[in-house]
This record gives C-alpha cells, structure tokens and sequence, in this order.
C-alpha cells in the first residue's frame, strides 16, 4: 500500500520566531507549541508566533529544555535557576529558590517534581512548596521509571527514598566520571551521555536497573539531547537524529544534515523538530493522499469503468497498468473525452473527431453520453447519433439546431432531456420537442457531472456550484454553505460524495443524496503537493494531476486525525493600548472615553490542508441582533461603541469540525459623568420646566399678537361691512320710494317684507368672518327675490348645487356674492330690452369649490374691467378678501369674464377648508 504524501514546513524568524535557535518544543494542555530558544520564549498556535521575555513575566531570557508533567504543566529549564511552568497558555512562577544555578534535570515521581542544578537538588512538593536536599554532588540528575526515583552524579548512581529521604548506592565506577548532561529513561535502562561543544564526538552510557551493568558507546558526532519520543530514544545531533535502540545498540539515523536538538509528535501526529540555527521543521503525513506518478509533465486524466488515461504537454495518450506504469497507446489527437459503453466500447472526443473502438469519424466530439444502444455526440450546431450495439457502429440520425453552437459537455438526464453546455451556458434540450432552454445561471460554466442518483451538477466560475433536484428545480451551493470559495473548475463523484476541484485543494459534499442535500457537510482536502491541473475518479479513488505528478486520494480515509473541535481561548482585551487581563465570569469595567477596543483570541491548529476559522457577534445596549459574522482575522477591534453593556462571543472551528464551544467576555463600557443617568434624569427634569415656561412664553405671545391682529381684522371688516349695508340700505330704499310713488300699496307692502327678512338676515351674520355657504345662499336668494320684485319681473333667477357639494361643510366669507349678483342685474340686465337670466352654479374639486355666477346681460370689453368697471360695492368685497388672506393665510381667486352683447361670467374659488 502506498505510503501517504508527507509535507513539511520550515518556521523561522521571518515567520515570527524570536531567534533560529531553538532549544526545546512542547505541547501544552491546550494544544499550543511551545519553543524555548536562546531569546525568550514562544508560543504558536499554528497561525501566529506570541514571544515572551523577562518583561512578560518570563523567569529568564534563555530557555534550554521543556518537561511536561502529569497535570499537563509544562516545566522549562533555565540558566538562572528560577522555576517556572506553562499552563493554560499562560506563565506561571512558584516560591524562589535562592538557587542561581542552571537547571539540569526536571521529572516528576508520584505527583511531586523533582529539580536538579550544578549542585543542587530539590523537589517541589504537592502543597507548593520548595523542598532543598541537604545532598552534595556535583551536576547530579533525577530520573524517574514511574515506580523508582533515581539519582545519577559525577560517578555514581542512586536510588532515592523518597519517605525518609535516603540515597542508596546502585552502581558507581569510572565510566560515570564525565557524564554530565541529560538523563533519560528508556525500558529498563538508564542512559546519558558525555560531551562538550569543544569535542567532535560524544559517548553513551547506559546503565540496566535490573542486571546493574554500565555499558559505554562511542558515537561519531557530538550529542546535544536525549529524549524518548513516541516510544524510540532519540539522540539529537548535528547530523541529524538517531534513534538509539539499547537493547542492541543499533543506531538508525534520519539524516537532516542539521543540528536538531528536540522533537515532539502532537496531538494531530505532527512531528515538529527544533534546530540549532534553522528554526523548527514540522513534518505532516496525509494519509490519505499518495503519489501514484512523479512526472511534471502530465496535463489530462481521464477515467472509464476500468481503465485510466492520461495525457501529458505534448498530447501523447497513455493507459495506467495494475503496476501504476504509464503504457503509451495510439489514439487520435488531443483527445478531450474517454469513455466506455455499457458493451465496453471505448469512445474517444476530441475537437475535431471521434474514435469508436479505434475507427475514426470527423466528428467534432466535446460532448459524449450513452443511452442503451445509442451514443449521443455533441458536435457543431448537430446532434449525431450512433448505434453503437451493431458490429460497425451507424449514424442512425442528425439534430441540427443552430442554438446549440460549439458542444462543449453533454448529458443525458433521462430519455427526453439532454443536458447541453456551450460557449453560452448551459441548456435543456427536449428531444420530443426540439425545445432548447437555457438553464438560468448567471456566470460562466466551467463543468457539468452527473452522480450516480441522476443528479446533475454544474460548477460554475463565480457562483459556486448548482444542481438540479428532483423537480428540476436549480439549487445554488456556495463560499457561504461552506466551500473553498466560489470557483470550482470541476466536480466529479464517487457513491454519494461529490467532488469539486480548485486550483489548490479540493471540496467534498458529503452523502450529496437527494434527501440529504438540504443537511450540507462539506469537507476540505488540502495538501496536495503541487497545482492542480485535473482530476477525475474511479469507484474508489479519485486521481489528481498536479504539476508534480499523478496522485490517488482514498476518499474512505479519514482527511485528518482529528476532527473535535478546536480549543479557543480569547488572550486579552485592550482597550486603547492598555492591555487587560481577563478573568472567568468577571465583567470587565472600561472607562468612559474609550475609543478603541480590541480584542486577541488563538485557537491552536496544526492540521496540514486545513484552517481554522473564526466567528464572533457581540450584543450592543438594546439591540436583539444575535447574527454571526465569520473571519480569519485572530484580533477584533471595535471603535467608538456608546456606552453601555456589551457580551462579546467567538467561536472557532476546522474545515471539517463542528463550531467550538462559545468563548464570551462581558463588558460595561462606562459613561462620562454628563452621561450617568441620575443626571440625565435632573437634566430632562429642568429642561422640561424651561420649554414648558418658554412655550408658554410665546403661547402668550402669539396669542396676544393675534388677539390684536384679530380685533384689527374685525374693526376693519366691521367698517367694510357698515358701509356695505349704508350701500345696499340706499339702493333698497330707492326701491320703496318708487313703488310709492306708483301708488302700489301692496307691492310695497310685499317688497317692505322681502327686505325685513333680507335684513334680518344680514344682521344675523353682520358680525362673522364666515359662514356656511348654505346661509350664504339663502341670503342670496332672498336679495334676489327682492331685486326681481324691484325690477317687476325683468329677469329670471336659477341656483344650481353640483351633487358632491356639502353646503353645511363649506363655508365663506359672508356676502361675498352680493356685489357680484347687483352687478350682474344693474349693469349687465337692466339695460336690456328683454327679459334677462342670471344663474348661480356651485362646483367642486380636490382643495376648492368654485361659486359661478352668469348673466346674459349686455356685458362689456375686456378692457374695461380693471379701468371703469368697478363699482363701490366691488371694492368693499376685494378689500375684505385681501382681509382674510391676510388672516387666515389663504387663497381665494376671483376670475371676471365678460363679451359685449353676450354677457359677463364670474367665477369665484374658495378652499375647501379655511
């Protein structure tokens, strides 16, 4: 079975690191590598390298060596003899031990930890405490098989006591005299090693705890480290690592031909490798992903139920034997389409013709399908259709149809629709019908595939990919459901998975069922070495053409080790440059005035092919929005938020892990002391009693104004009118005079009755600005009736109401039609020889009414209605219109039309509400 594709990335200074020279690595019980170098300390979680100095807390500028223990706390050696561990991302110190020495050995026996310096051993016991051993050596070293405790010095080796503190001699002797480094268990040995940076070599010992032997063993290179990892003992070198078995003392080297001096294997089985002067290497192996050819030269791959093919940069064709060789096969030229029909026939397009089992037709094939016996070729505006069950395939017919054009792809949907891509887009086309739609999607289509469940996919160049479901209803999938982004080149499918391509990794739809489509689970294959070109699948694997080779990926692997959700942790808040630690369930209190709040978060992350990806929301004062917003970003900064409460909330996850749990801050972001709320309370309370006085104020004012203006109105209209009635008084008495002068009594009599009730009449709206225009009809109609009797019946009168007019509604301003009517029968009537007609017709519009008064009288010339024409009684009525304009802001028109010998026209618009 092929091996998976390994990968390996080198980290140095340019990423980030404090220094090329690294020491030690460890993994915290978070998931965070540690790297202890000769410039502080680092931590990295994959994205992001955070350094510590003596100024962050750390207890010293130089870290030479990491131990973990059993509580997941990372202990680090140091030059200056301070102790300190790691632990949740964080440092943490213990008691100081007044030693100045360097730390030479760390490990951890039944719970409590153990310590050793030049000269110096101690224990740090479980209540914290410092333990100082009254012991006198000289670079001893503790070493701990879980159930022994041992004590390796300057030339002997003791087993510890650890209840009464007593040493026992275990072995001693002249092999021991140079060893002064680190010590190591591994099975049932005890092993260290000698050697100084001024040496080129260095030596082993090891000493069996059972059969009490010292064994010595020389080595060719000069050894910086000892560690067990993943069950082998390493030797660190600067040839590389040995794997140092001491059973038999074999020695298997991974030659690297540079100074390692540590390595680890993480949680997701990177192996990470800390350099003397080159960084830190991290090694990944993809299982899933292995290298079938190494060839750059390969551009197509193309696969039937039982072979594959491929092509390379000068169009040769090969077929891939059970051996994975390329075997080199004659075929037309640039073939663009193999496949195989149900009678095993293998069927060649290219742009130019087709091969059926090596005969050749000049046939443009780009589009290629099967259905029973027939084989459908998309060629240049045609359809070409073969028998392909006959001995000597036959075209059985041709479909011309100009709408196809150039046939890039073709699929057969069921026995009545194809599906056709061309240079436009993709199309149904009804074979029954002859019906050619277009299928509507706005962007380009690069690929179309059909999977197993007749489902048919299109991958699109800037809207993701779309199927059509069972009711041929077009589905849209994107970078928002969850793909790598919204260009997929081309899909392809094993079972019910579906695959999309990209230049640089490829997407899995998982279980893309009819009935599953509406639950996306997407997954995310990275890490394929090179770019990729092509690909396509078989029943179980699908094949990538990279520029580096052919590779196969095994699609029931799984992607990664590990698919939990990925530990977040939000680091710190600032708040315009002041950073602030964070405490669990303490809401943290800003100052007013903060502009600027930023907040840090890490999630650490080391899978090759894979990202981690962040969401946050954060809930402002009053506000129900509970949205996630998505980034990439591991800092977030808000500026300029208003003062109030706010939580903040992040989530992280993997390509293919479930969100994390909810990492949340709260916060109050405090008000300036205008701002408190006591305070606005009083503030709104003594500005409500000011407005208050102030409208009252001018309320008064304003009223007080209009009071005047109102009596000035009234006094001036009041005049008006005293010489209106004066006016029309004289007219009516010259009436009465006349009547008795003609001896006709009861005419008068009649007459005297008409005018006490036009009198009374008129008193009653003496004193109003307006009144409804149903009085001001009545009014109108008894001076009317008056004037006729006056004149003995030398006219004739008509009012006329339209139907939408609502005469209590309306209102105007009190005998303003009067003048208008004694004009109409003095000046326009009266000269007549006949008798005249006068009519008044009410009308009525959106915002206006309009009152037309007509007679048939001899009328006058246009001239002369603004120069001679007006009468007193006219300009008492234009002086009490200019009146309530004034008052009531208002318009009110006044239109004269008059033809001589025909009669005179009077329109008069009034609003609808005064």
């Amino acid at each position: 079975m092929a091996q998976g594709v390994e990968q390996t990335i080198n980290y140095t200074t340019r990423d980030g690191l404090p220094s090329n020279t690294v020491y030690g690595i460890a993994q915290d019980n978070l998931g965070y590598i540690w790297l202890g170098t000769d410039k502080g300390l680092s931590r990295f979680d994959g994205k992001e390298f955070i350094n510590y100095t003596e100024e962050d807390g750390l207890l010293d500028s130089e870290i030479l060596k990491f131990f973990k223990d059993s509580k997941g706390r990372i202990w680090y050696f140091t030059l200056n003899g301070n102790i300190g561990y790691i632990y949740n991302a964080s440092l943490h110190t213990v008691e100081n031990t007044g030693i100045s020495e360097r730390i030479v050995s760390i490990t951890e026996h039944k719970g409590e930890i153990y310590f050793t310096s030049r000269t110096h051993c101690f224990k740090i016991e479980e209540s914290g405490k410092i333990k100082i051993f009254d012991w006198d050596f000289y670079c001893p070293s503790f070493e701990s098989n879980g159930s022994r405790l041992f004590l390796w010095t300057k030339n002997t080796i003791y087993e510890v006591d650890t209840t009464n503190e007593r040493l026992s001699i275990l072995k001693t002797g002249e092999a021991l005299k140079s060893i002064k480094s680190y010590l190591s268990y591994y099975r049932e040995y005890l092993i260290s090693y000698s050697g100084t940076r001024s040496q080129s070599n260095s030596t082993i010992v090891k000493y069996n705890v059972k059969s009490n032997a010292i064994e010595k063993i020389q080595m060719p290179y000069e050894i910086r480290n000892i560690k067990v990892v993943n069950d082998k003992l390493n030797l660190f070198t600067f040839e590389g690592i040995y794997e140092f078995d001491p059973a038999n003392n074999s020695l298997t080297l991974d030659k690297t031909n540079i100074w390692c001096t540590d390595k680890i294997l993480d949680s997701n089985n990177n192996q990470w490798v800390s350099t003397y002067y080159n960084g830190i290497f991290c090694k990944n192996e993809i299982i899933n992903i292995s290298q079938t050819i190494q060839s750059k030269k390969l551009r197509r791959v193309y696969s039937t139920h039982s072979d594959v093919y491929l092509l390379d940069d000068l169009q040769k064709t090969y077929i891939l034997n059970p051996n994975n060789d390329l075997v080199r096969i004659d075929a037309i030229f640039s073939p663009e389409r193999f496949i195989r029909s149900k009678f095993n026939h293998l069927i060649i397009g290219s742009h130019s013709e087709i091969s059926i089992d090596n005969q050749n037709y000049r046939i443009p094939s780009l589009g290629l399908d099967t259905i029973g016996n027939h084989l459908i070729v998309g060629a240049i505006d045609s359809l070409v259709i073969f028998n392909i069950h006959a001995k000597k395939p036959t075209i059985l017919s041709t479909v011309i149809n100009k709408q196809f054009g150039k046939i890039r792809e073709l699929l057969i949907q069921d026995s009545l629709h194809y599906i056709i891509r061309n240079d436009g887009g993709a199309h149904t086309f009804n074979v029954e019908t002859e019906e050619f739609s277009q299928i509507k999607i706005r962007t380009r289509i690069n690929n179309i595939h059909k999977d197993q469940n007749g489902i048919i996919w299109l991958a699109t160049n800037g809207s993701g990919v779309y199927y059509l479901d069972e009711n041929n209803k077009l589905e849209n999938i994107n970078q928002t459901n969850g793909l790598s982004n919204n260009f997929p080149d081309k899909i392809s499918s094993i079972g019910d998975d579906i695959y999309l391509m990209y230049a640089d990794e490829i997407d899995i739809i998982r279980n893309a069922s009819n009935d599953k489509l509406a639950e996306l689970k997407i997954d995310h294959l990275s890490g394929i070495p090179g770019n990729l070109i092509d690909f396509s699948s078989t029943d179980s694997t699908i094949l990538v053409v990279t520029d580096k080779g052919l590779y196969s990926i095994q699609p029931k692997l799984s992607i990664t080790k590990n698919n939990e959700p990925i530990p977040l942790r939000i680091e710190h808040l600032t708040a315009d440059e002041i950073q602030i630690k964070l405490s669990k369930d303490i809401e943290v209190s800003l100052p007013a005035g903060t502009e600027r709040i930023r907040f840090k978060y890490s999630a650490p992350f080391f899978q090759f092919g894979q990202e981690a990806i962040f969401r946050y929301r954060i809930s402002e004062p009053d506000s129900k929005n509970d949205s996630w917003n998505q980034t990439n970003e591991t800092f977030l900064t808000f500026d300029k938020l208003k003062s109030g409460r706010y939580t903040f909330e992040v989530q992280c996850r993997s390509n293919i892990s479930s969100w994390s749990d909810t990492q949340a801050v709260s916060f109050q972001l405090l008000p300036y002391w205008y701002e408190q709320v006591w305070l606005k309370w009083i503030t709104a309370f003594f500005s409500s009693i000011v407005i208050i006085l102030t409208i009252q104020q001018i309320r008064a004012t304003i009223l007080s104004k209009k009071k005047l203006k109102t009596e000035k109105v009234f006094a001036e209209l009041s005049a008006k009118k005293a010489q209106f009635k004066s006016h029309f008084i004289f007219n009516a008495l010259n009436s009465v005079r006349n009547h008795l002068l003609t001896n006709e009594l009861k005419e008068t009599d009649d007459f005297l009755v008409a005018y006490s009730k036009l009198m009374r009449k008129m008193l009653d709206v003496s004193n109003q600005v307006l009144i409804p225009l149903r009085e001001e009809l009545e009014l109108i109609n008894l001076y009317m009736g008056l004037e006729k009797m006056r004149l003995r019946d030398q006219f004739e009168y008509d009012i006329e109401i339209a139907n939408n007019v609502q005469l209590d509604k309306l209102k105007c301003p009190a005998m303003i039609m009067q003048v208008f009517v004694e004009n109409a029968i003095w000046h326009g009537i009266m000269p007549l020889s006949d008798t005249g007609f006068l009519s008044i017709f009410i009308t009525q519009k959106k915002h206006q009414y309009i009152i037309r008064i007509t007679d048939d009288g001899v009328g006058f010339k246009s001239s002369e209605i603004n120069n001679n024409r007006k009468s007193w009684g006219t300009q008492i009525v234009n002086d009490k219109i200019n009146l309530i304009k004034e008052t009531y802001d208002t318009d009110i028109q006044i239109e004269i039309e008059s033809n001589k010998g025909v009669g005179t026209s009077v329109a008069i618009s009034l609003p609808i509400n005064f």
